[in-house]
């Protein structure tokens, strides 16, 4: 799921981090439309980003075993 022309993205941080980083970002940064977007894209994809992370830590289980 690319969304990058609508200028869309997400960080997974640490909180420290995420604090540093939001000094930089303005906060209202997204337009509506892309707003929009990125809600539907996540709710279609949902599901399969659910099993490509189950998926994901089975392997990485499967490796430590």
């Amino acid at each position: 799921m690319a969304m990058a022309a609508l200028r869309v993205g997400y960080l997974l941080a640490a909180p420290e981090l995420v604090r540093e980083i939001a000094k930089a970002v303005c906060r209202y940064n997204l337009n509506a439309l892309s707003h929009i977007a990125a809600e539907v894209g996540i709710e279609m994809f949902e599901a399969k980003l659910r099993l490509l992370v189950e998926s994901i830590c089975a392997e990485r289980d499967r490796l430590y075993g």
